[in-house]
């Protein structure tokens, strides 16, 4: 009998975590965005490093999906707000994409993937894999700086 209360409350715990849990679609325009634009929150093993990716079907909109991620990671991760346009590094096609990376967007049906990097030193990186209509990958790598509080 123990055991059981004792798995009923894990369970409630766990149920609550999750509940509390908000990614950019269900921010930014609830359950209804998150089904729209076919929203995936997964984690992938790439060089033994676990990756939280945020995957779409941008439904040809990848402006406005990538304009809500932006302001997700803005208000989600305060004090990286300064953005490094200078740095801003583009490879297409990404022949180096990992497999991994590829075939999870494809089996979700997801043209588009963020993750978000902590580099150290007040660095984040924000990386946006997009799948093309020819079927090749580029990715955008974007870098936000932690502002000094002064």
């Amino acid at each position: 009998m123990k055991k059981i209360v004792l798995l009923f409350i894990y369970g409630l715990i766990g149920l609550n975590l999750f509940a509390q849990r908000t990614t950019p679609a269900l921010d930014w325009g609830g359950q209804n965005s998150v089904s729209y634009w076919n929203e995936h929150e997964v984690v992938i093993n790439i060089g033994g490093n676990r990756y939280t990716y945020l995957m779409y079907n941008s439904r040809d909109d990848r402006t406005q999906v990538t304009a809500f991620v932006f302001d997700w990671f803005r208000r989600h991760n305060q004090g990286y707000s300064r953005i490094d346009y200078s740095n801003v590094r583009t490879l297409y096609p990404n022949e180096g994409l990992s497999e991994n990376v590829k075939t999870t967007m494809t089996q979700r049906n997801c043209d588009i993937s963020f993750t978000f990097i902590d580099i150290g030193d007040g660095v984040k990186q924000l990386v946006i894999n997009f799948r093309s209509n020819d079927g090749r990958y580029y990715t955008t790598m974007y870098y936000f700086y932690m502002l000094d509080a002064q």
